[in-house]
């Protein structure tokens, strides 16, 4: 596909976000290391510790691509080691009422430069290209998507810049 026709593409599929299937079941834990692991093309991926091992809800496919956005956008703008760590986390804040409000965090952390702090609040907004995005390949929807994705999945997402930038990714425990 020509990249006029990919383009036309995906704001085609994203017109039409809700018709995008994202159907969570329960999963053993264990996978989302497993896709860590399978991520060869990124740079050195460092996981620090293992993921607990429990049923949480995810739609395989999505959460691939949640993690595939997240790294290969550390790798894209950071090009560092990046570090993987799992932790068990109960009562998170934020959360709906409904929610167990049981989760596994994974944090994904690189050494970049971080982003901009007027670029912070507005790179889970669709299309959002930050200021140090001109010289590098997108369409701003990484993101937005990984977002999208995280909340169909009863989870969630945060980022912060803390020495590099930081994604936060909530798995809601079975």
């Amino acid at each position: 596909m020509t990249t006029v026709a990919t383009s036309f593409y995906l704001i085609s599929i994203l017109d039409d976000l809700d018709e995008i299937k994202v159907t969570p079941s329960e999963e053993v834990s264990t996978f989302v290391e497993e896709t860590f692991l399978k991520l060869k093309d990124y740079g050195n991926i460092i996981l620090t510790n293992h993921i607990p091992e429990c049923l949480v809800y995810i739609d395989k496919l999505r959460m691939e691509q949640v993690i595939d956005n997240v790294i290969s956008n550390s790798y894209k703008y950071a090009g560092t080691d990046i570090y993987v760590t799992f932790e068990n986390v109960d009562n998170a804040e934020n959360r709906e009422k409904d929610s167990n409000n049981r989760f596994i965090k994974i944090i994904i952390r690189d050494s970049g430069p971080g982003v901009s702090k007027e670029d912070l609040p507005l790179i889970t907004n669709k299309y959002y290209r930050g200021k140090g995005s001109k010289d590098k390949q997108g369409y701003g929807l990484g993101m937005y998507l990984a977002k999208w994705y995280m909340e169909k999945q009863y989870g969630g997402i945060d980022y912060y810049n803390d020495n590099g930038f930081v994604v936060e990714l909530l798995l809601a425990k079975v």
